[in-house]
């Protein structure tokens, strides 16, 4: 039976009576495997249809909220629709499953503590920092009380927590935190452990974000002799931001960094929890393109934009909002080369597929509004570019460094703004704006 067929299976099966005393129907579990399966495998088509359906089959007749079983199947749904960039849907089953735990756990049990982390990090991509930053303070004094402040457990909430430190500008925080995940893998699995890796990766990542960017190549370089023992989310973890680091060397260090990443990932499943394979390879692909594009190689920048896009709707199955970055990487590709007819399509696409999912008044919609405020001055349709500009404006937050100001577009504007406004309005914007930097 394939997975799209089970899943229709299980939604008509809501439609059939339980047998008399019957405890619950088998057939959720069923779809809480196959969705996880799927998951796995990259199909998040499938597994989102899997496992809403064993959700909505399961609580036919009240949910098994004692059943831990249905606890899995509700953080499972909450990962997978984050994969998909469904964050705001994604938060209803995992703050489910987190009222479930709390009401049947002790206070220091792991799986207490690792279904915090799991909702912190998907409020944290939310945008909402404060509540990430007291579900992540709770997961560590909950791990630290069960197993142990030097358990190697502790690591990802001290990771979360150094990487909230530092959207709040506080990078000593931060790298003292990283540094103690860090130190605490090194310490109990040994260097060479693919988590400790990874750790050491994420050290390095929060390095170059504070501004120390030859402490975090020196540390990412020392792990590439251990690259092609790791396993796909570990080796990710050291290429990316390794290959950013490298990008403006113009010798073809990143692009062959990155090539290498998408060459060595396989079709194996992941592990339960970690991101699939067609996710990695089409953000090794995504980031050739940009760093490609960044660098004026367009030709070569978009074979790769154009692979990247393809993975990643073969994983989703249908237009959901994780299509729309590498959308828009493609439409900046266009205008950089000065075809803004070509631009178009990829930007109305991500624009529909963001309304589709009632995302057009968040900070997400404002790259589209840019890009086509872009387009449309290469037209010369100023006023077009003005009003689209505008909007962009006022979705972004400037306090909120996982979407800054993109200054650079703004910058290119200034000749629009000046022609179609006056022009010490436009500059006096544009000082505002650069002051934030």
């Amino acid at each position: 039976m394939s997975a799209r067929t089970r899943a229709v299976w299980l939604a008509l099966a809501l439609l059939l009576p339980a047998s008399p005393g019957e405890a619950a129907d088998p057939a959720w579990v069923e779809g809480l495997e196959a969705g996880a399966e799927a998951a796995r495998a990259g199909d998040l088509a499938a597994a989102s249809d899997e496992l809403a359906a064993a959700r909505a089959l399961a609580g036919k007749g009240g949910p098994p909220n004692g059943d831990p079983r249905y606890w899995t199947l509700l953080e499972d749904l909450g990962q997978v629709l984050a994969w998909t960039g469904q964050a705001p849907a994604a938060l209803a089953p995992l703050q489910e499953a987190l009222r479930l735990r709390e009401a049947a756990l002790p206070a220091d049990d792991p799986d207490l503590a690792g279904a915090r982390l799991a909702l912190a990090r998907i409020e944290a991509g939310a945008g909402a920092k404060n509540a990430a930053h007291g579900l992540a303070q709770a997961a560590l004094a909950g791990l630290e009380a069960g197993l142990g402040a030097d358990h190697p457990a502790t690591a990802p909430a001290r990771f979360l927590l150094a990487d909230l430190a530092l959207d709040a500008g506080d990078s000593t925080t931060a790298r003292r935190l990283a540094e103690a995940a860090f130190l605490t893998r090194t310490s109990r699995l040994g260097a060479d452990h693919p988590a400790t890796v990874e750790s050491a990766a994420q050290v390095a990542r929060i390095e170059a974000a504070a501004g120390d960017a030859a402490a975090a190549r020196a540390r990412l370089e020392a792990l590439l002799p251990l690259l092609d023992s790791l396993p796909p989310t570990a080796r990710a973890a050291v290429t990316l931001p390794l290959a950013r680091l490298r990008a403006g060397e113009n010798d073809g260090a990143a692009e062959r960094l990155l090539e290498g990443l998408f060459d060595g990932i396989g079709d194996e499943p992941a592990a339960p929890g970690e991101v699939p394979a067609p996710l990695l390879k089409a953000q090794a692909a995504n980031e050739a393109g940009v760093l490609l594009t960044e660098a004026g190689a367009y030709d070569r920048a978009l074979p790769w934009l154009e692979r990247g896009l393809d993975l990643k709707a073969r994983a989703l199955g249908k237009d959901g909002p994780a299509l729309a970055p590498p959308l828009l990487n493609l439409a900046e590709l266009r205008l950089r080369q000065g075809e803004p007819e070509a631009a178009d399509g990829p930007i109305a696409r991500a624009e529909r597929i963001l309304q589709d999912a009632r995302l057009a008044e968040s900070p997400a919609f404002a790259p589209v509004l840019e890009l086509r405020a872009s387009q449309r001055a290469q037209e010369g349709r100023f006023r077009e570019a003005v009003l689209a500009l505008e909007g962009a404006m006022t979705l972004r937050d400037p306090a909120d460094p996982a979407l800054p100001l993109d200054l650079e577009a703004y910058a290119t504007l200034l000749d629009a703004l000046a022609r179609f406004e006056d022009a010490d309005r436009a500059r006096e914007r544009l000082r505002g704006l650069r002051g934030k930097e």
